[in-house]
């Protein structure tokens, strides 16, 4: 699990979760090209081998995320999930999440296009609903597959919550 609020990005400096998260709730490209690079740094972190993301093929990479990924989600409830995000600093505070999600998925959809904006609590409610309702492997790897500069800021606030919470622990030497 990610122990601060950075977000390791490929060779490049730490992000914030909450920059992260105010330009995905404007759907800002820089959003997805966030989680982009923080899933080839959790490549590396998960591999150990800094030169995977050139030439580890992707069928492999997939196959060793779903052997690492946990079967449960690290809280049962939306109320545990916001917790383990403040306790590990992502968030400055805990808000009151809702057990129903606030918007429909079109609502995250094309927000820079269309110029909208959505409230990151809202956003960040629904994505962490999505994880744990879908919590798999497999919906992650769907959720970093979404590359696109029409994307949907729900799926995308949802795969970086999955890798936060998945991140590989540092070897102890």
């Amino acid at each position: 699990m990610l122990p601060s609020r950075e977000i390791p990005q490929f060779q490049d400096d730490a992000d914030d979760w909450l920059r992260f998260l105010d330009k995905a709730a404007k759907g800002s490209i820089k959003a997805e090209d966030c989680l982009h690079s923080a899933d080839l740094t959790y490549m590396v972190a998960l591999t150990g081998d800094p030169e995977s993301p050139n030439k580890l093929d992707l069928g492999e990479y997939a196959e060793q995320f779903r052997l690492t990924f946990p079967a449960t989600p690290p809280g049962n409830s939306i109320h545990e999930l916001i917790e383990r995000t403040v306790e590990h600093r992502w968030f400055p505070h805990l808000f009151c999440g809702s057990e129903t999600r606030i918007h429909p998925d079109a609502d995250y959809a094309q927000l820079w296009k269309r110029r909208r904006c959505v409230q990151t609590t809202a956003l960040l409610n629904d994505a962490l609903l999505h994880c744990l309702e879908h919590w798999a492997a497999d919906d992650c790897l769907q959720c970093l597959d979404e590359y696109s500069v029409d994307f949907n800021s729900r799926i995308i606030v949802s795969g970086m919550l999955y890798l936060s919470f998945t991140w590989p622990e540092e070897p102890r030497s």
